[in-house]
């Protein structure tokens, strides 16, 4: 879960959705599916699914199915797949900017895991970057530091390298630094991230956010030249994906560094 657009994630009433259960979903009785359980959990998964598939381009309809997952989530009483839910709506709520109730979903979750061995490494690091996403937004920085850090650490453990949670890990902690003005510290774990993701997953798709936020570190430091050049290659990067508001936002951060140098 990244951050790059803390400042400019303003709560926009427009998003705010009210909706109902489907009613394919209520019409089923819960003593049905806790008799059939490997149905009622793949019913969950497949939900669970669909809502992840269209969180970025459809929020409604993935709303809609995450509320079928949580009808069999609650039917089951699982607490991994209590979690996993919580997280989905965590995840949504913090995409349409309701912080508040983003909050509450994270935090129901770590609430389970912390009573039950049974939820998963990957499940336990999605409620560490939810809730560390959370206050970087709300910018607490020393908070969302402390999450980071120890997500960081947690990541290691864990028996498989998710090289996108690391990038974004890497990504808010330099964030974190960048806001604090510790520009050394920020501009260090930014380059070591960067050049880990060069060499270990060259196509993580986190691998420009390093980039432009090494560049602001950069124009922080008033080290113009070191600025456009990591911008050029954030632009670069960028351009190979089409990804056209991206561009726009790489060249809007090479257009700052022209107009604090002086050069407009």
């Amino acid at each position: 879960m990244h951050v790059g657009t803390m400042k400019s994630f303003i709560l926009t009433g427009v998003y705010i959705f009210f909706y109902f259960i489907n009613c394919s979903a209520t019409s089923i009785d819960f003593a049905s599916l806790k008799s059939n359980p490997s149905d009622s959990i793949g019913y969950f998964h497949a939900f669970l699914d669909s809502s992840r598939a269209f969180e970025f381009n459809d929020i409604v309809k993935s709303m809609e199915y995450a509320d079928q997952a949580k009808f069999y989530a609650d039917a089951i009483g699982s607490p991994e797949l209590l979690v996993k839910m919580n997280n989905q709506f965590g995840r949504l709520y913090f995409k349409i900017g309701l912080i508040d109730i983003s909050s509450q979903f994270y935090l129901k979750s770590q609430e389970i895991a912390e009573e039950t061995k049974e939820i998963s490494q990957y499940d336990r690091l999605s409620i560490n970057l939810g809730l560390g996403s959370i206050y970087l937004t709300l910018m607490d920085f020393d908070k969302a530091e402390d999450i980071f850090e120890a997500s960081k650490v947690f990541l290691q453990e864990m028996e498989e390298t998710d090289y996108r949670s690391y990038s974004s890990i890497i990504n808010n902690l330099g964030v974190i630094y960048r806001e604090k003005a510790e520009l050394v510290k920020a501009k260090s774990i930014l380059e070591k991230g960067i050049q880990r993701m060069r060499k270990e997953d060259p196509t993580n798709q986190n691998l420009v956010l390093l980039y432009n936020n090494l560049g602001k570190v950069y124009t922080q430091m008033r080290n113009y030249e070191a600025a456009l050049e990591t911008f050029d290659i954030a632009v670069d990067i960028t351009a190979l994906s089409k990804n056209i508001q991206g561009l726009v936002t790489n060249y809007a951060s090479i257009a700052e560094v022209y107009l604090e140098k002086g050069d407009q």
